[in-house]
């Protein structure tokens, strides 16, 4: 599951956050919480919350974090063609240790390509594109 900072920011509109109201969370469920633009990750799981990433323990917003399988429900994939086709790349323009992911739909309407450092970022950009017609500039979800 990514509980990267990245991550939360991408999650953090109102898109996805109407999903899932406050208080309706799951067991499962995976929620950022934001201090002046610091994160802290906690996880439900058998009707207790657990931290995942301490940073900061001052709940001022929160920030539902969909996992892989949620995203791929928010999509109907039934009878439709697709693949995606994930290359590592040395992709400098994220300055970081780690290869970017570079995902490429293949579609009946379109074709794409994001860069990402997780299938969840991945899927969620596809999950905008699909339902909203937005894609992920790097620090924000602009109209594609």
């Amino acid at each position: 599951m990514d509980t990267t900072e990245v991550y939360i920011k991408m999650c953090d509109c109102p898109e996805i956050q109407v999903l899932r109201d406050i208080g309706s969370w799951q067991n499962g469920d995976f929620i950022g919480d934001r201090v002046d633009n610091h994160y802290s990750v906690h996880h439900r799981g058998n009707d207790a919350w657990a931290d995942v990433k301490p940073w900061i323990k001052h709940r001022i917003e929160w920030v539902w974090l969909p996992r892989q399988d949620q995203l791929q429900e928010m999509v109907n994939l039934a009878g439709r063609e697709f693949c995606f086709r994930n290359e590592w790349t040395n992709d400098e323009s994220y300055n970081d240790e780690l290869a970017s992911k570079t995902m490429v739909w293949r579609g009946e309407s379109c074709s794409w390509v994001v860069h990402a450092k997780s299938m969840e970022q991945l899927w969620l950009a596809f999950c905008m594109s699909e339902k909203f017609n937005k894609i992920w500039d790097g620090g924000e979800w602009v109209t594609g």
